[in-house]
């Protein structure tokens, strides 16, 4: 399985499609194994709507996780 820096509770700016094309505070939720594909994990985190005002939900891998904050410090 692949190990990341990425830790349960963590906060951080990152520019996901969610919020594209400016950045938003990301927080991560969970970190969970995949069952399908044993080298694989999931990322589930929440981000704060600016015009809707509730917490949408989304998943990705650590991967394009890394992926989106490099995009933020563009």
């Amino acid at each position: 399985m692949e190990q990341t820096e990425f830790k349960e509770g963590q906060s951080f700016r990152a520019c996901v499609p969610f919020s594209q094309p400016e950045t938003a505070k990301v927080h991560i939720d969970y970190i969970l194994p995949s069952k399908a594909y044993s080298d694989e994990t999931f990322i589930v985190y929440r981000v704060f709507g600016k015009h809707k005002r509730w917490w949408h939900t989304f998943l990705c891998t650590p991967k394009q996780m890394k992926l989106y904050i490099e995009l933020a410090k563009k």
